[in-house]
């Protein structure tokens, strides 16, 4: 009797876990899939602010829409900068990608053992109930050897399954040098009027009576500012890469009041690295962090990286990491200000260090947390119901209500979670290697492409893209965006030239010129040297004739 009940719990358990789709079971191959957030469809003012022994570094883009060929920007700096100089484009997106929240999108971990104990127990579950004799103990170690066994056949087989002058007025100009894309004058004025008038002698627009009282606050406070210029080939909108300017300052700080001239919300985006944790009034820390590298080694084809040492996050972008040391501390301020809340600069302040990172679920994830908290509620459920059903008993009153409390407290806290629980918009989700994987592809793309003569150093950055958009298309099957453009992995935008994960771009190292593309780090993989330029056909070699 006891054996035959066994047999027909096993009976029961086939029929469960043939419910449970394949790769629940197969545990121990399982790949959750990375989810990352969607990214901004609003205006984003993103700065990096580097600050020690008194000296910072900004980093800073603007993004901007005219039809104007020939663009102006001023930025107002508190003291005369020692050096400006060039900044990748990247680094603000590797930054903004590598800082993101936690995002709980896959509980599979969570949620699968309760299928398997619910498995177990449910069979036993309903001998208990239905059944005169009830349920030994012999015949419950019977069906624990038993189910063991039928894990062990039906865990393989669903690991198959998954898968800077001259002066002008009262204006000095202080220096006038070749910022990368940009013409940059800093200057100092004695009043906007002033200022005003040497924008308009220099082709740029003269400033209105609200840009007028801004810049004057700035003069009667002492700072300068940086002019950059900008010629364009065509109007439209377009981020020019980033400035970084370095000057002395008391404390770290972030120019904030001509924003506000344009007059409407602004998610503003700061990254701030010193050897405290930053905050700054009206700025929600999205995350803190101090940062250091690891003791593991790297491939000589893949850039270092440094670690949060408490949140575990990652950044491996070499420009980024040129500005970081080791102990520094990262954080990730950010604010959607309205025009009213940029009257003022954003001063920064460095305080205690804590620990912080946002968490948040995707919709997938938050649904996952109910449907685990249900199912981990039916194992108390089903012993219960044993228990005040035992051999067909019909319940007392009392275990009537025990049974009803527990369901009622399992389903109250799979609502309460379901509906508390902090939800971000996300985009493209990656599985757990994919990355890696697609770019060890493309790496092998752009080494059959330099072997061919179609990748070479003397190639402008959209002549390469052009080139290796084909060449992928040709040799891999990728996803695309909806133009025709291939995919970026990990935010579902086009790929494009930029030092950022899931992009590609080239890094000189003394006589060398490597194409490299960018995992979900920013760490740079160097895929393959980039051969000279090719030369033309028919033409002669300077010097072959002396």
């Amino acid at each position: 009797m006891r054996i035959r009940q066994a047999v027909a719990f096993a009976a029961i358990a086939l029929g469960f876990l043939s419910l449970v789709p394949a790769d629940a079971v197969a545990d121990g191959v399982y790949i959750p899939p990375d989810a990352y957030p969607a990214m901004p469809k609003i205006p984003v003012q993103r700065a990096m602010i580097v600050y020690r022994d008194g000296m910072e570094t900004l980093v800073v883009e603007s993004t901007m829409d005219t039809e104007a060929l020939d663009v102006g920007w001023i930025l107002p700096l508190p003291a005369e900068p020692t050096k400006l100089d060039v900044a990748d484009g990247g680094m603000l997106t590797s930054l903004a990608f590598c800082l993101r929240p936690a995002i709980t999108h896959d509980l599979h971990d969570f949620w699968v053992y309760a299928i398997l104990v619910l498995g177990f127990l449910v069979p036993i579950m309903l001998f208990a109930i239905c059944s005169k004799e009830g349920v030994s103990v012999f015949t419950v170690v019977c069906w624990f050897l038993i189910y063991i066994l039928l894990l062990g056949v039906l865990v393989p087989a669903g690991m198959h399954a998954g898968g800077e002058g001259p002066a002008t007025a009262t204006v000095l100009v202080r220096s006038t040098q070749r910022v990368g894309d940009y013409n940059v004058s800093v200057l100092r004025a004695g009043d906007a009027q002033a200022l005003s008038q040497w924008l308009a002698d220099n082709g740029l627009r003269a400033l209105d009576e609200n840009a007028s009282a801004v810049v004057g606050d700035y003069i009667a406070r002492g700072w300068c500012f940086a002019v950059a210029r900008l010629a364009r080939e065509k109007g439209g909108e377009a981020t020019p890469h980033p400035m970084a300017e370095t000057f002395p300052a008391e404390r770290p700080v972030y120019p904030m009041k001509l924003t506000s001239l344009a007059d409407s919300i602004t998610r503003v985006e700061l990254y701030i690295v010193a050897d405290r944790r930053a905050a700054a009034k009206g700025f929600h820390c999205a995350l803190a962090d101090r940062f250091a590298p690891d003791s593991r080694g790297y491939p000589e084809d893949l850039s270092p990286a440094k670690w949060g040492k408490n949140t575990g996050v990652g950044v491996g972008n070499p420009d980024i990491l040129e500005q970081m040391w080791d102990g520094c501390v990262l954080t990730r301020l950010q604010a959607g200000l309205v025009p009213e809340a940029m009257d003022r600069d954003v001063a920064i302040e460095l305080t205690e260090f804590r620990p912080h990172r946002d968490h948040y679920f995707s919709p997938r994830g938050r649904s996952q947390l109910a449907v685990a908290i249900l199912l981990w509620g039916a194992v108390p459920i089903v012993l219960v119901a044993a228990v005040v059903c035992y051999k067909r008993r019909r319940p007392s009153r009392r275990g009537a209500r025990v049974l009803i409390v527990v369901v009622g407290v399992t389903l109250v806290a799979a609502g309460a979670a379901y509906l508390s629980a902090p939800v971000i918009a996300v985009g493209p989700s990656v599985e757990f290697m994919e990355g890696e994987m697609r770019a060890h592809n493309m790496g092998e793309v752009a080494t059959l492409m330099v072997r061919q003569g179609n990748l070479h150093a003397g190639m402008t950055p959209a002549e390469m893209l052009d080139a290796f958009e084909n060449g992928v298309k040709s040799m891999l099957d990728v996803p695309l965006t909806d133009g025709g453009r291939i995919a970026n992995i990990f935010t579902g935008e086009p790929m494009h030239y930029e030092r950022s994960p899931g992009n590609f771009s080239t890094r000189t190292v003394g006589d060398k010129t490597y194409f490299c593309l960018y995992d979900k780090y920013a760490r740079e993989i160097r895929a393959v040297e980039l051969p000279p330029p090719t030369k033309p056909e028919g033409a002669e070699n300077p010097g072959e004739n002396e």
